[in-house]
């Protein structure tokens, strides 16, 4: 093949993909971000309802994950606690949840993967460095009147960090509190939503019943 007809199928080509690029370039984009996501975080795929001798069980072989869903409690998946379309998030609601009017109460739950460096500095080591930091003695000692108010409990064998932020009282009576549960490169979090004393001890029972594996 001459030199001409090579510069020319060169040419030829770098126009089909330069046009291949401004017909696609913006799916593609969106192709390469969800599977970045897909990477990070659980999908609604990752996770299976099981029943078992004990109950209901919600199960994430993949990244190592099983909790039993209180009695009669719900299983939602595609929005978050606000109803935004969201993959990443499994929202439990109460018997007795509604959104509008508020009443009820609903758990979150999020799994976080972080596969390299980069990712652990940036998802995990935050909530390992609160732990460490509650954990560490301190002469001006820890006040519950500070909010959110941070402590340390033991879940599945795993030091988490418990956030409880301040009762909201408005049409209802609102008690938020996040639990993140740190691993080596995951993070699973735990978002509960409460409008009564009856789910504050439903949430506790939940929360005994988390088993994680190291994956």
């Amino acid at each position: 093949m001459s030199k001409k007809k090579i510069i020319i199928s060169v040419v030829a080509l770098l126009v089909a993909v330069i046009g291949f690029l401004s017909f696609f370039g913006d799916d593609l984009e969106r192709y390469f971000k969800y599977k970045t996501f897909q990477r990070l975080f659980a999908l609604e795929k990752d996770y299976s309802l099981q029943s078992e001798s004990g109950g209901v069980y919600l199960v994430n072989e993949r990244d190592g994950f099983k909790v039993r869903l209180p009695e009669n409690w719900k299983l939602a998946t595609g929005t978050d606690s606000v109803s935004f379309y969201s993959e990443s998030e499994m929202m439990l609601l109460s018997p007795d949840y509604s959104y509008r009017p508020p009443k009820g109460c609903t758990i979150m739950i999020e799994t976080i993967r972080g596969t390299n460096g980069k990712e652990r500095e940036y998802f995990i080591s935050p909530t390992i460095e609160e732990i460490n930091k509650i954990l560490e003695p301190s002469e001006e000692g820890t006040t519950t009147e500070s909010y959110p108010f941070r402590e340390v409990v033991a879940i599945s064998g795993i030091e988490s960090l418990k956030e409880t932020f301040p009762p909201y009282f408005g049409v209802i009576r609102v008690q938020y509190t996040r639990i993140e549960i740190p691993t080596y490169n995951r993070i699973y979090s735990f978002d509960m939503v409460s409008s009564t004393e009856e789910c504050d001890k439903e949430f506790e029972e939940f929360l005994n019943s988390i088993v994680i594996k190291q994956v």
